[in-house]
C-alpha cells in the first residue's frame, strides 16, 4: 500500500502458469487479521466511523457484504485462494490475539484455515506468535521488525557520517498525531544526554502511515529545539 511495489492478488493470479510451481509472500502491517471492514477504513474515514458505530455482533455480516463489493476471494483482506500449486507464506509485522481460548469468533475460524494451509508463517513478537499457536497448533517463526534492522540489510546506503551508533526514528504521522512535540523532546533530550545524530526515516507512504510527513514535521521540530542540521539527517 505505498510501501513497496506490490501485485494484487487478482493480477498474481492471472500471471501463474498451472504448470508451475509458486511462493507468493504476503508482507506488511496487519496482514494476518484485517477484514475488509479495517481495511476500507483505513483508507476511507466513513467507513471507519461506521465500523465504530456498528454493534460487534453486526459487523462480521457488514464485513462480508464489503468483500462481496470489494470482489473478495476471502472474508480476510490479505487473505486468498490459490490452487495447489501455489504456497503461501505471510510475514507479519502488526498483532493478532484471540479473545478466547475455548470459543473462537467467525474471523478467527477464517484466518485459522487460512494460516493452517499456508506454507510458512512469521510475526513480530511473542504475545502474537502465542495466538497464532493457540489458533493452529502451530507456532510461527518469531522474527524481528524490519525497522530495528534496516542498517544491516541497507548498510551501504544508511549515513555515513559517523561511526558511532545513532538514534533512528520511524513513525506514521496517523500514529503520533497530537504527539509531535512530545516526541520531538523526547528525542532533543536523548541527542543532548548522549550525543549521537538523529537519522530520521520513512518505510511507508501509505494512507493513513506517511511516514514521509511525519518526519518532515519531526525533523522541523527538533531543529526548533536546537539539534544542529549537522546532526540530524
Amino acid at each position: 500500500m505505498g510501501a513497496m511495489p506490490t501485485l494484487s492478488f487478482r493480477r498474481a493470479a492471472k500471471g501463474m502458469n498451472p504448470s508451475q510451481s509458486y511462493v507468493l509472500i504476503v508482507a506488511g502491517g496487519e496482514v494476518l487479521s484485517t477484514d475488509w471492514l479495517a481495511a476500507l477504513g483505513y483508507v476511507f474515514k466513513p467507513v471507519s466511523l461506521l465500523a465504530y458505530f456498528v454493534p460487534d455482533g453486526m459487523k462480521w455480516r457488514l464485513n462480508r457484504v464489503l468483500q462481496y463489493v470489494m470482489r473478495g476471494r476471502h472474508p480476510l483482506a490479505f487473505h486468498s485462494h490459490f490452487d495447489t500449486n501455489v504456497d503461501t507464506a505471510y510475514v507479519s509485522v502488526g498483532g493478532f490475539r484471540t479473545k478466547s481460548p475455548n470459543s473462537f469468533t467467525d474471523k478467527e475460524r477464517a484466518l485459522r484455515n487460512n494460516l493452517s494451509q499456508a506454507a510458512y508463517v512469521s510475526v513480530r513478537d511473542a504475545d502474537v506468535a502465542e495466538s497464532v499457536l493457540l489458533l493452529t497448533n502451530r507456532r510461527p517463526e518469531l522474527t524481528p521488525d524490519s525497522a530495528i534492522i534496516v542498517s544491516d540489510l541497507f548498510g551501504e546506503d544508511t549515513p555515513q557520517r559517523s561511526p558511532r551508533p545513532y538514534i533512528a526514528v520511524q513513525c506514521g504521522l496517523q500514529k503520533i498525531e497530537g504527539r509531535i512535540d512530545q516526541l520531538a523532546k523526547a528525542l532533543f533530550t536523548a541527542h543532548e544526554r548522549t550525543g549521537l545524530d538523529i537519522v530520521l526515516f520513512a518505510i511507508g507512504t501509505a494512507p493513513g502511515h506517511e511516514d514521509d510527513r511525519a518526519t518532515a514535521l519531526l525533523q522541523e521540530k527538533v531543529q526548533a529545539l536546537g539539534v544542529d542540521r549537522s546532526s540530524l539527517c
